[in-house]
């Protein structure tokens, strides 16, 4: 009996759901959330791409790399446009939470732009830094009091409101 490879004659040539990045609108129809989708991108590794590879070409020119924040920011940057006045909450999973998302969308829409993210296992949330006091030496603190950190084993305890979280960029803080 043969072991089982991926290059089986009958696997598909084409990228599997998984190399998908895509952007929907969350509504609620009939009591049921559903994500409408309004835009989505295929995703390939750069090692495919620089193999030249057939499933890495779109009419015999092979694609330019990627990466999945460059898409998901693209596609973010793109539906801002046609929503300009409208403020733009993005719901993402972990891996999406964090500056490789948030400064190129937060650069091009500016303050219309909240990120809603799953904590990463290693995220530390730290409460804003205190205001600055007259004629204070040194640079400005970066981070206030530490809240707590998002690993099962240590669960945050303290109440957190909204603006102790919300993310700001470096313009604003100062």
């Amino acid at each position: 009996m043969k072991p089982f490879l991926t290059t089986r004659p009958n696997q598909s040539k084409y990228p599997w759901a998984q190399n998908i990045v895509s952007v929907g609108l969350l509504k609620q129809v009939k009591g049921r959330w559903a994500c409408l989708f309004l835009d989505f991108r295929f995703y390939l590794p750069l090692k495919t791409i620089q193999a030249k590879k057939e499933t890495a070409t779109i009419r015999g020119d092979v694609v330019p790399f990627q990466t999945k924040m460059a898409q998901a920011a693209q596609m973010l940057i793109a539906i801002a446009e046609h929503f300009s006045t409208a403020p733009i909450l993005t719901v993402t999973d972990s891996w999406f939470g964090n500056n490789g998302l948030w400064k190129p969308v937060y650069k091009a829409i500016g303050s219309r732009f909240n990120i809603l993210s799953r904590l990463r296992c290693n995220n530390v949330l730290y409460d804003r830094p205190e205001k600055r006091k007259p004629k204070q030496r040194g640079r400005n603190k970066k981070y206030g009091q530490r809240l707590g950190a998002a690993t099962a084993e240590n669960h945050i305890s303290v109440p957190l409101s909204i603006e102790a979280v919300k993310l700001t960029s470096p313009q604003e803080s100062s």
